[in-house]
């Protein structure tokens, strides 16, 4: 058995860990957000430039522009769909939630006092194992050490409740 002492000590360690690693796929997400704009909405900008070709009736080259226009559109949704976007977005939405969840849990355990601090401390480590695990998403470590510097400059200096 461990004394309560030390669980309290590694679980604060566990809470910032579940917290750098929250802010790190957030991070990662925020980035992604944007690139959205480069692989869903412009290839629906692009495709309804394409769809214009009926006012190549009017305009000279008009045909060239919308071919172009169509084939860069259907480019960027291929790029899009084999590199499984959407799937990667909800699993860092869900391994966000998972370690801001368990950071929450962590943390109410080396603040407060629990029945069974064993036993409730192996459930929690039975958690992260299973988030880490499970996790299909991974980030660029320089998305990890931002949020290294963000979760720890945080601790450093805590924000004041008034």
């Amino acid at each position: 058995m461990s004394t309560s002492t030390d669980l309290r000590d590694v679980a604060k360690r566990r809470e910032t860990e579940c917290r750098i690693e929250a802010e790190a796929f957030d991070l990662w997400l925020s980035f992604l957000d944007k690139t959205n704009w480069i692989t869903d909405i412009l290839p629906a900008i692009l495709s309804t430039v394409a769809g214009a070709a009926i006012f190549g009736l009017f305009l000279p080259q008009w045909d060239i522009w919308a071919g172009m226009a169509a084939f860069l559109s259907s480019a960027l949704i291929v790029i899009h769909k084999m590199r499984n976007c959407d799937a990667h977005q909800a699993e860092c939405k869900r391994l966000i939630r998972a370690y801001r969840g368990l950071a929450t849990k962590y943390r109410t355990f080396h603040e407060i006092d629990v029945d069974n601090p064993d036993q409730h401390f192996s459930m929690l480590e039975t958690i992260i194992a299973t988030i880490s695990e499970t996790a299909d998403a991974r980030i660029p470590e320089k998305y990890r050490q931002k949020a290294k510097e963000r979760v720890i400059g945080k601790e450093a200096y805590p924000e004041k409740t008034a």
